[in-house]
């Protein structure tokens, strides 16, 4: 149950917020599986305030945005986010006391294990962007810092709080390019550094490029064909397991998905109302690296397939 009330109002080109909310649990557990008639009676009640601020400029070039919530339970959120038409701006300070029920192993019996400090996020992101006519440029760097994290391990499927300071940082870049109205070059890249973090389960490398290019024929006028490419590359990186048993997502450590290439290929023929689609899946799929990609251990991404769809809209 939440109940929550506030105030919000505008003066010129600044908008404000303020607010106090209690957030109350209830949540009953078994103390024994083999005897389900036994509860404990579990009660949590949080009282929260905080508020925003957010200004912006009359033509809408530059603004700025200020959300902040102080829990009087060890609890806070502090976030800034800034556009100055070239660079975007933000900044995250989260500390939460957590809330964690943890499943048995052998039936899904609820039992709470809330023993653990408060954990920390502090995350900075800086984001200088151009958008001209006929290009779009972006490139973004990431630095966070993550204390007393909460994660499950693979050796007992329980939830284990990290005493190790973790430090990372992520940077790369977005390239749109449009060509004679009718192609469209794009590239994504991404670095990641997170190697010494277990429970962030991402590649080190991350690419994707797109290609599409748009084309009418002159005796058919209300003929538009759109074909298009994509082409995914994944680096090295330890996934995540899923217990089904405990309903969690534990770290693994030990199996290393390797360096994984998908290309897809699609077309879209669109006359009047009537549009179909056809999308080959994977091509590349046992010709260059891994066959296949687990994002998560033992959930495979999707095998080469083919796709076809057709889509006729009553109305114009």
């Amino acid at each position: 149950i939440e109940n929550k009330v506030g105030l919000n109002g505008t003066l010129n080109q600044i908008s404000y917020s303020t607010f106090v909310k209690n957030r109350y649990w209830k949540y009953e557990s078994d103390t024994n599986r083999t005897d389900t008639a036994t509860l404990i009676i579990n009660r949590k009640s949080d009282l929260f305030g905080g508020g925003s601020l957010f200004y912006q400029t009359k033509d809408r070039s530059i603004f700025s945005q200020l959300n902040f919530e102080v829990g009087f339970k060890d609890t806070r959120k502090f976030e800034f986010i800034s556009d100055f038409k070239y660079l975007k701006f933000s900044y995250l300070d989260l500390k939460n006391n957590p809330y964690l029920r943890q499943l048995s192993f052998d039936e899904n019996h609820g039992k709470w294990s809330n023993n653990f400090d408060s954990y920390v996020v502090k995350e900075i992101k800086i984001e200088p962007y151009y958008n001209g006519k006929n290009i779009r440029l972006k490139a973004f760097f990431n630095s966070w810092n993550y204390s007393n994290f909460i994660y499950y391990r693979s050796i007992d499927f329980k939830p284990y709080q990290d005493s190790i300071r973790r430090n990372g940082y992520a940077m790369g870049a977005d390239v749109q390019y449009f060509w004679k109205k009718r192609w469209i070059f794009g590239q994504f890249a991404q670095y990641n550094a997170v190697k010494d973090i277990p429970f962030l389960a991402v590649p080190e490398f991350y690419t994707h490029t797109n290609i599409q290019y748009s084309m009418k024929i002159k005796k058919l006028p209300s003929l538009k064909i759109l074909l298009g490419t994509d082409i995914f590359y994944t680096g090295k990186f330890k996934p995540l397991a899923y217990r089904s048993d405990i309903q969690q997502f534990v770290v693994d450590g030990i199996y290393e998905q390797k360096d994984f290439l998908m290309l897809d290929a699609f077309a879209n023929f669109r006359y009047k109302t009537v549009s179909v689609s056809v999308k080959a899946n994977n091509l590349l799929q046992g010709l260059i690296g891994s066959p296949l990609m687990m994002p998560v251990l033992d959930y495979h991404s999707k095998k080469r397939k083919f796709e076809i769809g057709v889509r006729w809209s009553f109305f114009r």
